[in-house]
């Protein structure tokens, strides 16, 4: 989930109002929060944003990279193939196939699509191309390249597990967030407008409510 950009503008604003309040309405005293806490908690949640923001930034590039080792893996599947079938003729070779973390899927024989099983798949791979007098292991293709690709599509799909999780702790705590600047923010206007009366549209704008539409 990206983060939306109401949110910053929400945060902006209460950072602005929280700001005004301590400097020239210093002896202005609510019920329901103080100024130091009214203004930290907007100056937390703007970090919280920005953080979040790198989180999606950082998302699409691990992304980027799972695919691109993805497509290696996918593409080069067939090299391990043909040698399988050069080794032991093609109708024999499918037999193997299951040793080397190949599953059948219809009428294809894949790697795995989803990357939990893959990486499953590609352990599987290796250990089997890790074994004494393994006919493939010294191939171009063979041990050497597969641990390379599966030491890669590991980390990178740790990374994205690791990032989707903290994406969702954040949008969790922003969305927690957005709610009570709403309410502090709302409350914070309706206080303004029972104090100083027919002037509180101008007060509204002078703590940085003016490019909102409040009820």
């Amino acid at each position: 989930m990206a983060t939306p950009s109401d949110l910053t503008n929400l945060a902006q604003t209460g950072i602005t109002s929280g700001t005004v309040w301590g400097s020239k309405y210093p002896t202005l005293i609510v019920s329901f929060v103080n100024q130091p806490d009214y203004l930290s908690f907007h100056e937390t949640m703007r970090n919280d944003i920005l953080i979040q923001k790198q989180n999606d930034a950082t998302r699409r590039e691990v992304t980027s990279r799972l695919k691109a080792v993805n497509k290696t893996i996918n593409s080069h599947l067939k090299n391990l193939k043909d040698y399988l079938s050069d080794e032991y003729g093609k109708d024999i070779s499918k037999v193997w196939y299951a040793a080397y973390g190949i599953e059948k899927k219809g009428s294809l024989y894949i790697l795995p699509t989803d990357n939990d099983g893959r990486g499953r798949s590609l352990d599987i791979l290796i250990q089997e191309l890790s074994k004494p007098n393994n006919p493939i292991a010294t191939k171009k293709y063979g041990l050497s390249f597969w641990i390379s690709q599966r030491d890669e599509h590991k980390e990178i799909w740790a990374s994205s597990k690791a990032i989707d999780g903290t994406r969702s702790i954040y949008a969790d705590k922003l969305k927690t967030a957005k709610l009570e600047a709403k309410r502090l923010q709302s409350r914070l206007r309706m206080h303004l407008r029972a104090t100083y009366g027919e002037q509180y549209k101008s007060i509204w704008r002078d703590f940085g409510f003016q490019n909102e539409k409040y009820k």
